[in-house]
């Protein structure tokens, strides 16, 4: 997957990063046929570069649809053989094609709430965003294209770091669902600011992009915005 900008290196940092930030005892990232990345339980049985070894991740890789698992054997291990009971998958996209997953594994189904849900499908979001960026980063640099350079410069990096801290900082103070409802829009944000490669975009959307734009720095900056 590094042509669109998420080596093993990255993987493994973004999976450690995202840990802390769930109720999930291990976060792992993969491409079509490997693991990238793995943080938290079994870490060591599960490096980077090791074969995909369940079921559930290759139907999503599949079909390109979430799959919230609570049970051992509909992730792909056998019953009570494993401290993994459940998971969520979620498919890493650019585009239509199905590049890779992200998925979260619980030592219980009774830890997959909805914000649980809510929270895997925003990081999949943003890590999709990520790497469509970088693909059209790499295209722009490749063939000079001023409509992807344009759709590129869209992207502020400072921005999205920043706003990736303060949902990490809300979720480990407790304050989840703010970290929920920054995430959401952050995701839409991205969604708008892509715009499906073309410059022009409808009112509507515009005012959604700078509403979204206006919830996540009010939720940043507080009384200060």
């Amino acid at each position: 997957m590094g042509e669109e900008g998420l080596d093993s290196k990255s993987a493994q940092r973004i999976c450690s990063l995202l840990l802390p930030s769930t109720a999930a005892i291990a976060v792992a990232i993969t491409d079509d046929r490997f693991i990238l990345g793995y943080a938290g339980y079994e870490e060591s049985h599960n490096l980077s570069g090791s074969v995909i070894r369940t079921h559930a991740t290759y139907s999503t890789l599949a079909d390109g649809k979430t799959r919230v698992l609570f049970t051992p054997e509909e992730i792909g291990f056998p019953k009570g053989t494993h401290g993994i009971n459940a998971a969520i998958i979620v498919p890493l996209t650019v585009g239509k094609d199905v590049k890779g997953t992200l998925k979260f594994y619980y030592r219980s189904a009774k830890r997959i709430s909805e914000t649980q849900k809510s929270i895997a499908e925003g990081f999949g979001t943003l890590l999709s965003t990520q790497m469509a960026a970088a693909q059209l980063e790499e295209q722009a640099r490749l063939a000079t294209s001023m409509e992807l350079k344009a759709l590129q410069n869209q992207i502020n990096p400072h921005f999205l770091y920043n706003t990736l801290d303060s949902v990490v900082w809300m979720t480990e103070n407790g304050r989840t669902q703010e970290a929920v409802v920054m995430l959401t829009a952050l995701a839409r944000f991205f969604r708008i600011s892509l715009s499906k490669g073309s410059n022009i975009i409808p009112i509507g959307d515009e005012i959604e992009h700078a509403r979204n734009y206006l919830t996540i720095q009010k939720m940043r900056y507080k009384n200060k915005f």
